[in-house]
């Protein structure tokens, strides 16, 4: 009987640990409109990058909770929003909108919907 309950827990406890681990999608909403090139969200355990080109939504799938998003070689953590200034000296500023999506936005841009 004790076999059968130690069995029981260690699957148990194997299952919760596979699911805890499992990857989610991790969504960087970008208005802008310039070219970010590799764009890495990172936490503790976790990193994932992408190739920003352009304006868009793009998804990565990440295994930890993201706590800094890095543009152009300059990291900013969360919650702090920039400004990162681009190496062309075009500005863009973070918006961490929730646990999987962070926004990007032209500092100078007329019709961005920069959040205050």
């Amino acid at each position: 009987m004790l076999k059968i309950l130690l069995l029981c827990l260690f699957a148990c406890s194997f299952s919760v640990a596979t699911v805890a681990a499992a990857p989610q999608l991790y969504t960087i909403a970008s208005y802008s409109t310039q070219n970010l090139g590799t764009v890495t969200v990172s936490g503790a355990s976790c990193s994932a990058s992408t190739s920003i080109g352009s304006a868009g939504s793009y998804s990565v799938s990440v295994g930890c909770t993201v706590t800094s998003i890095t543009i152009d070689g300059q990291t900013v953590t969360s919650p702090n929003s920039g400004p990162i200034t681009l190496a062309n000296g075009h500005q863009v500023r973070i918006n961490w909108e929730s646990s999987d999506l962070v926004e990007i936005f032209d500092i100078y841009q007329v019709n961005s919907p920069i959040r205050q």
